[in-house]
This record gives structure tokens, sequence and C-alpha cells, in this order.
């Protein structure tokens, strides 16, 4: 049988085009693959670079915007990660992970209401997402509003009761709210779970004077001392040197 001349010819533009397809495919793999890997070592310049490269041929990739966000605030350039979380948050309404780190992003902006705005749609898309508990109770914190803030942090401590710095950052708010013995105790908790912190060590170490624990107060403070603080060891000189 003579083949069929233009038969072979659409063959061969098909697969030159699915081959082209294919390459192009590739390659726009290969910079966001590479982008991640530079953000996994800290070369958050060189990765902002090749995820804007994935970008200008997948535009509409939810995931390449969030990725560049991410480096963004690493690189502390907030209102450029605020840009790309925005560009991510209108391809996918439901990206939760992109409205969490724009919280993020408002957060160390000092813009705490945003803040609360977007961890608020995280907790109404997903009622687990623990960190942004997390998030929302130290946004609530810095408002003062501590009421507000401890409901988060115990949300938080009730999905996961493992994370040192929520118990810490629970017993900052009993502090703030006069209540001294459930501050000491979630210090405590902090440091059954991270005995690495001063700040842990040195905070217990103030609530236990008012709760006049005095000795267990200097104790603690030579162990913040020990980890590095300068500032317990000012406070052991004056507060417990005749004890």
């Amino acid at each position: 049988m003579i083949p069929n001349t233009e038969l072979l010819k659409k063959i061969a533009l098909a697969l030159v085009i699915v081959f082209s397809s294919s390459y192009t495919h590739a390659q726009e793999l290969s910079s966001l693959e590479k982008g991640l890997e530079l953000y996994s070592n800290a070369r958050f310049d060189e990765a902002e670079q090749a995820f804007k490269e994935y970008i200008k041929s997948n535009p509409e990739d939810s995931k390449g915007w969030y990725f560049l966000g991410n480096v963004q605030l690493e690189l502390f350039a907030y209102s450029k990660a605020i840009k790309s979380y925005n560009k991510a948050i209108k391809i996918d309404p439901e990206y939760t992970d992109a409205f969490f780190n724009r919280g993020n992003v408002y957060y160390e902006m000092n813009k705490m209401d945003k803040a609360i705005l977007d961890q608020n749609e995280v907790i109404r898309q997903d009622s687990g997402y623990t960190d942004a508990y997390i998030v929302r109770g130290s946004a609530w914190f810095n408002l003062n509003d501590y009421s507000k803030a401890l409901n988060d942090f115990t949300l938080a401590i009730t999905l996961d009761s493992s994370i040192a710095s929520t118990y810490y950052d629970r017993g900052n708010t009993y502090f703030r709210m006069q209540k001294y013995a459930e501050a000491e105790s979630d210090f405590s908790r902090a440091i059954q779970y991270l005995n690495s912190n001063p700040d842990y060590f040195f905070n217990r170490a103030l609530t236990r004077f008012i709760l006049e624990l005095n000795d267990a107060a200097c104790s603690d403070l030579e162990k913040a001392a020990e980890l590095g603080d300068e500032d317990a060891k000012a406070y052991l000189e004056e507060f417990c040197s005749g004890l």
C-alpha cells in the first residue's frame, strides 16, 4: 500500500506539536521544581526568579503565585507578597494556605484587623487549621483583646496539645489577665515540651515572684541566664543574691 503523503505530513506535524508541548511542559515543571529546591535551600532571591519564570508561562496557576508569595515573605518584601497571594486567591478563592500566609504577612505588617479577617476565612474553610487559631490569637493579643486571644489559644491547644509556644502564648495571655496561677501552669507546660527557650523560664520566674514562689523563681532565672538571657542575669543579682 502506498503511504498517504498528506496523512504522513499531518502525523509528523502532530508529533512535532506533541513533542514541543511536552518539552515546554517539562521546562515549566523544571522552573517550578527549581524554585522549590532553591526555596528549601534558603536561596530566596534565586527562587523568586525561578517562580517568576514559571508564572510567565502559567499565569493562571495559583500554586505558582502562592510559592512566589512565600519567597517574598521570606525576603520581607511584604507588599509584593500580598500581591502574589492576592493573585493566588483570585484564581482559587478556596486556597486556604494562601489566605493563611497572607494573614501572616498582614500580621508582620502590624495590620491586625486584616490578619484576623484572613484567619477567619481559613477557619471557615478548615475548622481544624491549628495555626490559624494561633495567629488569630496573637493578633487579638496585640489588640489587647485578651478574652478572644485566650479562646483562640485554647482552641489551638485542643487541636494540638504538643506545641510548646501555644502554651507560652496562652500563659502570657493569662498573665495580662492577672490570672497568675494559670499563667504559671501554662509556662510550665511550655517548658515540659521545650526546655531550651530562655523566655519560657524568664516569664515563669516573673510569674512565680508574683505568686511568692521566690526560690522556684530564682531557679528559673538561673536557667534563663544559662540559656543566654541577659535580663535574667540582672534580675538574679537584684532579687536572688540574698536568697
